[in-house]
């Protein structure tokens, strides 16, 4: 990939490098036969909040986001937002489990197009199956991995509230 230009701002938070690629670079990188083979569509972030409901509110109404489901579970509760193809879950966790009191990015999900193909692509590749969560033959149904640094990612053949295959 050759880099066109380089930026590099700063502030409170430290510097920020921005890096524009030629289109050259970006369509040699966009494996066609890759993609078309098992799609995978990052279509699921999934946030711990400490006030659902101002959570919700707040990205309703900065960025337009609808409300398509809500959910309580004995881990903890969630709303569900959707731009009408990636869903944000807000999520807070009940007292005593061990998402309580945690607030900050939790996990993100892809739609997959064979997640039985795609589990043994994971493991293959260095990633371990955590647990899963839900009615398989229903949305918002997971398969937990962790990455080999221990990122919790979840793959779902028919994806979460909202979301587009497309």
């Amino acid at each position: 990939m050759s880099i066109v230009n380089t930026t590099l701002d700063g502030d409170e938070r430290g510097p920020v490098v921005y890096l524009d690629y030629d289109q050259a670079s970006l369509d040699a990188a966009y494996d066609q036969s890759v993609w078309a083979s098992n799609a995978a569509r990052l279509r699921h972030f999934a946030i711990c909040v400490n006030d659902l409901e101002a959570s919700a509110d707040f990205y309703q109404k900065t960025f337009g986001l609808k409300r398509v489901g809500e959910e309580t579970l004995e881990a903890g509760s969630g709303v569900y937002l959707s731009d009408g193809v990636v869903n944000l879950a807000l999520l807070k966790g009940s007292p005593g489990s061990q998402m309580e009191g945690f607030v900050g990015p939790h996990h993100f999900g892809f739609i997959v197009q064979d997640s039985e193909l795609t589990a043994k692509e994971i493991e293959a590749n260095g990633g371990k199956f955590f647990f899963t969560l839900g009615d398989p033959e229903k949305q918002n149904f997971e398969q937990k991995f962790k990455d080999p640094d221990g990122i919790v990612f979840d793959i779902s053949r028919k994806g979460w509230l909202g979301t587009s295959d497309v």
